[in-house]
This record gives structure tokens, C-alpha cells and sequence, in this order.
């Protein structure tokens, strides 16, 4: 985009921010804070697919990896923007595929939510395109997060 630069204006500014800064102009990877991130997740990197969906952003290593568990959950969840979603057995062949939703869905028994992202995180969601390096990493429970 021709940026040469980033200047940040706030003094206040989070060492967190500023590691996620960081990360993405030196490395182009987009970190993203997850609520009740499984570790195994936050331990490898991740890429969004090349065929972008409108509604989730789909982690392309996942089903190959096969990192969580993919058991159906007892009760369905609705599915709130930020939801970090595994699809269970329920699913078929799509079991084990994680994604992010980028908009409010609905619940479905084929999908379990297993995190949330941070609200802060919730602008970039929308704008990660086509192989899109990512990192999840851990955040402090209910740290910007409401809805």
C-alpha cells in the first residue's frame, strides 16, 4: 500500500499493542488475542485459506492438523462475532476445520465454540485476505471482551 511508515500518536499504548504492531510490519503475521485459547493452538502458525468466505475466517492448516478435540458439544452455541469455532464429528469431512466468525451466526450442533477474540481484535477480522499469515495467541479471560 506505499506505507513507509508508522507513527503512534498514544503514550498510553499497550506493550501488547505494540508486540502486535510490530509482528505484522515485520513479519506480516496478524495477531489475533483469543479467550480461552486451547495452547496446542497458540503453538504454530496459521494461514487464512485462499478461497476467503464472507462470514469466517478459515484456518487452512487446520483439519490437516487435527490439534483439538472434535466430539460434539452437549449444547449448541450461538456463534457471535469472534467466535474461534472447531467443526465436530457432526460435520463429516469438514471435521476438525477451525475458523473465526467474522459476523454473528447462529448456533449449530455440528460446530463447537472453543474461544473468543478480544473485541479489540474484532476490526481486523474483516479485512484478512487470501493466505494471510496468523498467530493466536492466549488472552486474559474477559479482557475486552463483551458483547
Amino acid at each position: 500500500m506505499g506505507v513507509d511508515g508508522v507513527f503512534i500518536g498514544d503514550e498510553m499504548i499497550s506493550e501488547t499493542s505494540v508486540a502486535t504492531i510490530e509482528a505484522y510490519v515485520t513479519q506480516q503475521v496478524l495477531t489475533i488475542h483469543v479467550v480461552g485459547l486451547p495452547t496446542v493452538l497458540a503453538q504454530t502458525q496459521w494461514h487464512n485459506r485462499p478461497d476467503v468466505a464472507r462470514d469466517v475466517v478459515r484456518l487452512q492448516e487446520a483439519r490437516r492438523r487435527q490439534l483439538v478435540g472434535t466430539e460434539p458439544d452437549m449444547v449448541a452455541h450461538a456463534r457471535p462475532v469472534g467466535s474461534l469455532t472447531v467443526d465436530n464429528d457432526g460435520y463429516g469431512r469438514y471435521r476438525g476445520e477451525i475458523q473465526i466468525t467474522k459476523h454473528d451466526l447462529p448456533a449449530d450442533a455440528r460446530v463447537n465454540v472453543i474461544g473468543r477474540v478480544v473485541r479489540d481484535d474484532w476490526v481486523g477480522l474483516s479485512l484478512i485476505g487470501a493466505h494471510q499469515a496468523i498467530q493466536l495467541v492466549q488472552s486474559v479471560a474477559g479482557k475486552h471482551f463483551d458483547r
